[in-house]
């Protein structure tokens, strides 16, 4: 058994990420198999934010506003 830590790279790099590939890869990307996460601050509350809105959507986004 392994333990995955994520390094959070930077919200610029995430906002670009999620625009460009949508929320099903973000999620598989930045918060499926995650254990840890270390890095950006503002970056770890982006994926925060992202999973909120990510576990009360049923559709498809690129921008979380």
């Amino acid at each position: 058994m392994s333990f995955n830590k994520l390094i959070v790279p930077s919200i610029e790099t995430l906002v670009e990420f999620l625009k460009k590939n949508g929320s099903s890869r973000f999620y598989a990307r930045y918060i499926n198999r995650v254990d840890a996460m270390m890095g950006d601050a503002a970056g770890i509350e982006y994926i925060t934010q992202f999973e909120e809105k990510y576990t009360k959507n049923v559709h498809e986004f690129n921008e979380l506003n």
